[in-house]
């Protein structure tokens, strides 16, 4: 201790202390370099601190359990931090674990024969370490399993990788969006479900005018963590509406989801908004952002799997008119600024225009319609559209010159012009999933982009202005209602096109991975299935629940089926699994502590042996009903009871020496002692059941009492 106390003090050592606070500050934030800068000062306060918690729990009488379960935190902790050399390090702490065991094990040894004895053990034991060595491939496995699940779980702080539609084909451009696409179809995931929905991958809410980013706070936390419960929710919009509303309304029916991969991907762990029941194996260990995205601490394989439910519906969807009043009724002022701006580049005539789309609209869900069915029957699909020039706004030139684009040209617009009627709108990227008969084989042509709005009081719905692949295609997208159309003039002095039931390319959606530190994919659930003729991807938008005329209509936004069928219930929460095994072993712990026959073990005085005896005696008769009464001594009380006792228990003998003991100024005799052990063996034999069961519980939950003073 003063050779630690002196180094601490040397070589300016307290300044560098300020700033390897600082670097801890920042890790929390997931930055790992700074603190890495100070690992001697950290490792030398680590010391330390379990060199003072060593100490302190030497002055006490806890015996060998205390320390041996000290040494096993710390060999954990360096396991899990990949130290594997220097075990003899462990020498001395081994050494006093052998020593400690040698006097919980019997009285007769002394304690130099036994550090001699434990002395020679441990070394023999680090000369033969480095000669035999034997591995087992399924235990070294399963360690590293679980040393990966601990890393994960308690210490993720790396970058991932976050997805995008690029991958698949879609956002050929290096700095900007647009461009002719090339979806690829090559298989990407294996989804059951029994309706068709949108699954989110990556989340955007800054556009620039020439793309789309997040640049929300990119702190992570646990999804498993029942601290961030509360943020989690109003991530996911679990919150959102209140309870009753959930309750009195169909739209919220949960749909169970299985999703396979079949090819590697980004850490995105691809799902739906409003998700719940997560269930994922060990070696995916879930977090959120705040920009609700969900993600794991490593990139998908093939092969991985899991599980949720969640309710699944678009902005078409009929029901969403009831709820969304009601909602608004008991809506609380929240900021969403990052949601609405906008950068200046974007011309003037598209504010005219989205303006005139919604002036006779008079409330947000019908400004979200009028916009997406204007983009769905004015603009047409096409993946070899006109790449914007380098100083003209994206989306400004989709809506008045080049009139053709594919998923990520209908998603800009549908957020660019919902910002402009005054609603928040965000980015997304990720999977379109049309199943049949229960199963889809999702491939890169089905990578999709559509738009987020939000709605005060309800949070997020998925907004998907994608028009749907009309020739020979088999998307079963319905269209909305009837369209409006305003009769304006662009600014190249061009009539903005009014043909309704033209149909047009599909767009599928589409993938393109980024490495940002925290986004993930909650999935607004949206039904739009669509057909893909040739290699041509469709982003479909969303079907309303409302008929439309058209040769492939879909239920893209028809409401959930609410007689889904009933979603698996179990969770797979392995830090629940984990905390019942610390549990289990606590309580084992504390079952070995407070037994009598263990606990007289750590006591050296022959008075406080025969008190310790006499307390659990105390305490197992009164489990059996025949407790002492208040004032009365040892012996008036075993007089009292011993017609109740059998006749071999030697209960009376036992008081006479607990008389003799604290009246008489007689200390205690071994064979006291023995005779008062085999009373107690002999009562906790023969007592009924429920006597044992009683006290066992009573002497776990509160010992076995005072040694210093007769009861």
């Amino acid at each position: 201790m003063v050779v630690f106390a002196l180094t601490l003090l040397s070589d300016g050592m307290p300044s560098r202390l300020g700033g390897m606070f600082g670097a801890a500050l920042a890790l929390k934030d997931g930055v790992v370099a700074p603190l890495q800068v100070y690992a001697p000062e950290a490792a030398l306060l680590l010391a330390i601190i379990l060199t003072l918690i060593g100490w302190i729990l030497s002055l006490k009488p806890g015996g060998f359990f205390p320390a041996f379960s000290l040494v096993i935190i710390i060999s954990l902790a360096c396991w899990a931090g990949g130290m594997r050399d220097g075990f003899a390090l462990m020498a001395p702490a081994l050494l006093s674990l052998l020593v400690l065991l040698s006097q919980l094990t019997g009285e007769t040894e002394h304690k130099p024969a036994a550090l001699l004895a434990a002395t020679a053990a441990v070394g023999i034991s680090l000369c033969l370490l480095p000669v035999f060595h034997f591995s087992s491939p399924t235990l070294v496995k399963a360690a590293q399993a679980l040393r990966t699940f601990i890393t994960d779980t308690f210490f993720f702080t790396e970058t991932r990788t976050v997805y995008s539609i690029k991958v698949d084909g879609y956002l050929p451009l290096e700095t900007r969006l647009g461009g002719a696409a090339e979806p690829d179809d090559h298989p990407v995931m294996m989804v059951q479900t029994d309706v068709p929905l949108l699954l989110r991958g990556s989340i955007h809410n800054e556009y620039t005018g020439v793309s789309w980013r997040n640049t929300m706070p990119s702190r992570r936390y646990r999804y498993a963590n029942t601290r961030f419960e509360k943020l989690r929710a109003e991530a996911t919009d679990d919150a959102l509406p209140s309870q009753e509303i959930q309750e009195s309304s169909d739209l919220f029916a949960l749909h169970p989801v299985s999703i396979t991969m079949h090819t590697d991907s980004a850490s995105t762990l691809f799902s739906m908004l409003r998700m719940e029941n997560l269930t994922t194996p060990m070696s995916l260990v879930p977090y959120f952002s705040t920009s609700s995205e969900i993600f794991i601490t490593r990139d998908l394989a093939a092969g991985d799997a899991y599980t949720f439910e969640a309710p699944v519906f678009t902005g078409e969807d009929t029901r969403l008119d009831a709820v969304l009043a009601l909602a608004a009724q008991e809506a609380e002022p929240k900021d969403m600024s990052a949601y609405l701006e906008l950068p200046d580049a974007i011309a003037e005539d598209v504010y005219t225009l989205t303006e005139k789309l919604v002036s006779t609209c008079s409330t947000p869900l019908e400004k979200a319609r009028a916009i997406r069915t204007y983009l769905l029957y004015n603009m047409d699909y096409s993946l070899t559209p006109e790449t914007p020039p380098d100083n003209q706004d994206f989306v400004s030139y989709f809506l008045l010159r080049g009139e053709e684009g594919y998923c990520t040209y209908f998603a800009s617009a549908m957020a660019v012009m919902g910002r402009i009627a005054g609603l928040p709108t965000r980015y997304i990227e990720g999977y379109l999933v049309q199943p049949s008969g229960g199963t889809a084989l999702v491939t890169g042509k089905d990578a999709h982009a559509w738009a987020e709005v939000w709605f005060d009081g309800f949070g997020w719905v998925a907004f998907d202005a994608t028009p749907a692949h009309g020739s020979g295609g088999s998307q079963s997208q319905q269209p909305p209602p009837q369209p409006q159309e305003p009769d304006d003039q662009m600014q190249n002095g061009q009539e903005l096109p009014q043909d309704q039931n033209e149909e047009q390319p599909p767009d599928q959606s589409e993938n393109q991975p980024q490495d940002q530190p925290e986004n993930q994919s909650q999935d607004q659930p949206e039904n739009q299935p669509q057909d893909q003729p040739e290699n041509q991807p469709q982003d479909q938008p969303e079907a309303s629940n409302e008929p439309e005329p058209s040769p492939q209509s879909d239920a893209q936004d028809n409401p959930p089926d609410a007689s889904s069928q009933e979603p698996p219930k179990h969770k797979s929460r392995w830090w629940q699994f984990l905390l019942l095994l610390l549990l289990l072993a606590a309580l084992t712990l504390r079952i070995l502590w407070t037994s009598p026959s263990r606990a007289v073990r750590r006591l050296t005085s022959q008075d406080e042996r025969l008190l310790l005896w006499y307390r659990a005696l105390l305490g197992l008769l009164r489990a059996a009903g025949l407790g002492a009464r208040a004032s009365e001594s040892p012996s008036a009380y075993a007089l009292r009871i011993n017609q109740s006792l059998p006749e071999d228990a030697g209960f009376l003998d036992v008081a006479d020496s607990l008389t003799l003991l604290g009246y008489g100024r007689y200390g205690a005799s071994p064979a006291q002692v023995e005779h008062a052990r085999r009373c107690y063996c002999l009562l906790n034999r023969t007592l009924p059941l429920r006597a044992r069961i009683v006290w066992f519980v009573t002497r776990t939950v509160k010992g076995l009492g005072s040694v210093q003073q007769v009861p």
